[in-house]
């Protein structure tokens, strides 16, 4: 612009130090914001969490959390936006004695803390395996009056499922359908996760469950069933269900096709299995069927939740053709 006479204006500048953060060039973006302000061009709060976010993503949080207070020196106020932003930055870092100063900051300066703001830190608590310090700050939320979403009962979902507390997710899942909340395909996709690495008697319990919600399996579901087939040492049944997934032209992302090399490899290794291995297999091949007939009656029509009943109708003479394949 200057080549041609034009001298960049506010718009411009900020416009080039956004792009600039967009695509993680830090210190290009630094130089450029360094030089809007020595123009006379002040930045505003936009450019600034910009350029506060480029930092938190590139991991120096010191410089983020120093543009913070220039941003209060040159009279401007940080929103809750930019205290999410540190706030996500510290929690990345597990720098969580810092992010609760930085809430006692945000709250001292009237600023309201948000869901995401609550869902960024009991994820990180979650994350760090303290259940009671996510339960302090899930009770903090309630307590100020702002309402859990499906993010943060996701989020339970995962760290629970994860540590294989399976009644505990149960419990989840009826507080956050009592509270009006729907369960999503994370939500469900979590839990089929839990399932197929928890014990079988439970399994089957919350199985029975989730068979009586709505329940609209996806490719995520599939990528599931067949990396606890590998898992559970029957890389061979997850290569007959990807080659039936094949011929029926479901498209294969890279998770697939990595879990169909795992599963070669697993073949190759020639897995031991024992009667409870069986058992689960059987198990896990009900849910696959069951998953499979669901996407294959819906893919010509929009994504959508419908009753698991029809989800998983009674199983016809094709599942044992399924079950006694190879």
């Amino acid at each position: 612009m200057e080549k041609n006479g034009i001298q960049p204006d506010f718009i411009a500048f900020s416009a080039y130090v956004n792009g600039l953060c967009r695509l993680d060039y830090v210190n290009e973006a630094y130089q450029a914001f360094a030089e809007m302000t020595t123009r006379g061009l002040e930045p505003n709060n936009i450019t600034y969490n910009s350029i506060i976010s480029a930092f938190c993503r590139a991991g120096n949080m010191a410089e983020a959390l120093k543009l913070q207070q220039n941003m209060r020196q040159s009279g401007l106020v940080p929103d809750v936006y930019t205290s999410n932003i540190l706030i996500d930055g510290l929690c990345r870092q597990g720098n969580l004695k810092m992010v609760d100063s930085l809430l006692l900051d945000m709250c001292s300066n009237g600023q309201i803390p948000d869901t995401v703001t609550y869902n960024t830190i009991i994820n990180a608590y979650c994350r760090a395996q303290d259940m009671n310090g996510a339960m302090n700050f899930m009770n903090k939320m309630l307590a100020a009056g702002c309402e859990p979403d499906i993010f943060t009962y996701n989020i339970w979902m995962h760290s629970l499922c994860s540590n294989h507390m399976l009644n505990q997710a149960g419990k989840v899942l009826d507080e956050l359908v009592a509270r009006g909340c729907p369960p999503n395909s994370v939500t469900y996709n979590t839990l089929i996760d839990g399932i197929c690495s928890d014990v079988l008697d439970r399994a089957m319990i919350l199985t029975g469950r989730l068979i009586k919600m709505a329940f609209q399996p996806n490719t995520i579901t599939l990528n599931v069933f067949l990396s606890h087939f590998c898992k559970q040492g029957f890389g061979k049944r997850a290569l007959i269900w990807a080659e039936k997934l094949r011929e029926d032209s479901f498209i294969f992302d890279d998770a697939i096709r990595n879990i169909i090399d795992w599963a070669q490899r697993e073949m190759e290794n020639g897995p031991q299995v024992n009667n409870e291995d069986i058992d689960r297999c059987l198990f896990l091949e009900f849910l696959m069927f069951m998953t499979y007939e669901t996407m294959h009656n819906n893919r010509s029509s929009k994504a959508r939740h419908v009753p698991a009943d029809k989800c998983f109708a009674p199983a016809s003479s094709n599942t044992i053709k399924i079950l006694d394949t190879g």
